[in-house]
């Protein structure tokens, strides 16, 4: 088997409702790392997203867009925080939207249940976390955060790949 020298990692992100989640995934299936920060205020955005950025060393940076666009004060923080953070260390901000995922029987928009099974379907190692089915009163489970910040680092790199395959013709 040849392996690629070219790694192209990017930093998924997406807001929690507790603070955001994040997904560093590398040249499009193998998960680098994953996880939850806790934060409440514009500075503890940036500093968590500079801290993992200096880590994981990203070349782009992507968050769901069609998620943020329904959140108020924390996603448009996280929104913030993120292309602060990609101007600092050099990635490039990518958006990812959940457009590519819609079928025919999905008019309006895509729903979180469909975006987790996607993502559990593509990294099996995920598969394992799946937060259950959401009941009516139930409250939010965080765990689908990193599940959405896995699909918006994939559907960048698939964006990527996309250019590139196309570029090469």
């Amino acid at each position: 088997m040849v392996r690629s020298l070219w790694v192209t990692r990017v930093l998924g992100v997406a807001s929690t409702t507790h603070g955001f989640a994040y997904v560093v995934v590398e040249n499009s299936n193998r998960l680098v790392e994953w996880g939850f920060r806790n934060v409440r205020s514009e500075a503890g955005f940036t500093t968590s997203l500079a801290a993992i950025a200096a880590k994981a060393r990203p070349a782009f940076a992507a968050c769901d867009t069609d998620r943020l666009a329904h959140r108020n004060v924390r996603g448009s923080r996280l929104q913030e925080a993120l292309a602060r953070v990609c101007r600092d260390c050099g990635a490039f901000p990518v958006a990812a939207s959940r457009s590519i995922l819609r079928g025919p029987e999905i008019t309006k928009g895509v729903p979180n249940r469909v975006v987790v099974e996607a993502v559990a379907k593509r990294f099996p190692v995920l598969a394992r976390k799946l937060p259950r089915k959401r009941r009516i009163w139930d409250g939010a489970d965080d765990r689908v955060g990193v599940f959405i910040a896995a699909f918006a680092a994939a559907a960048a790199l698939d964006g990527l790949e996309a250019n590139q395959s196309e570029a090469g013709r």
